[in-house]
């Protein structure tokens, strides 16, 4: 498995095209804290009263909305950087010699897993900075900032695990994208039929991808929220590794 990760690791930061989201997550995001920065600032100097200063939390005009952005950007992002994972392997032919290696299909799978999941890592550390800069201008509560980290990390482990499995469809990385995004999307916008969905929502509490997510970024950590990111995770690692089985059969 580590040989697979090595691999994947050197094969997305030696492309440009990681480093080109990498720099286009930076900016973006950026972008957006600097606006939510001034808004707040702004908003502290007309907050002339007391009730006006209670009213300016920095943990719901700063640290939850910035964690929301980071994950409709890792939505939008994720699909591009997971759909070479194993279709540029099936395009290549590459795919039957890595079935020779002396490798099980889950340890080739979890390897690729890990490997897409190291960007989001070096997207969180990143984001690191806002925070730190952030604390400087007033003072934060760091345990919910590793809580809203925690729910990134959930977050963008389910997120590569689907677009693993939907590389793993095809041998068009397009398509492969195409499908990711389908799916992202569905998981997100899911929360428009919600309410007609009560047996789910009792097991795994909001059934939005995002919205567990704005949740933890609140500092609320629950078994809601884990079960539904690691079973999201769990369900497509299982079905990568079937279809992976599925295809060195049948070639």
């Amino acid at each position: 498995m580590l040989a697979i990760l090595k691999r994947e690791m050197s094969a997305y930061f030696n492309s440009a095209l990681a480093w080109i989201v990498i720099a286009a997550f930076t900016f973006v995001i950026g972008l957006v804290f600097v606006s939510l920065l001034g808004y707040y600032s702004e908003a502290s100097m007309l907050a002339s009263s007391p009730m006006g200063a209670r009213g300016l939390n920095p943990t719901d005009k700063m640290i939850v909305p910035t964690f929301q952005w980071i994950g409709y950007l890792l939505l939008f992002i994720l699909p591009v950087l997971t759909m070479r994972l194993i279709a540029e392997e099936s395009r290549q032919g590459t795919l039957e010699m890595l079935f020779t290696y002396p490798l099980t299909d889950v340890e080739i799978v979890l390897g690729k897993f890990f490997g897409g999941l190291s960007v989001v890592g070096v997207l969180m550390l990143i984001t690191s900075g806002l925070f730190v800069a952030l604390n400087r201008l007033t003072p934060i509560e760091w345990s919910i900032v590793a809580s809203g980290y925690f729910g990134v990390l959930l977050l963008g482990s389910a997120f590569v695990s689907f677009g693993l499995w939907a590389s793993s469809l095809t041998s068009s990385q397009m398509v492969s994208a195409a499908i990711t995004y389908c799916g992202l999307l569905t998981s997100w916008l899911v929360v428009i039929v919600g309410e007609s969905l009560e047996t789910w929502k009792e097991i795994f509490g909001d059934i939005s991808s995002m919205g567990h997510l704005e949740e933890m970024a609140r500092g609320t950590i629950s078994t809601h929220h884990v079960v539904y990111y690691l079973s999201w995770t769990a369900l497509f690692l299982f079905l990568t590794v079937r279809t992976l089985e599925s295809r060195k059969w049948s070639s």
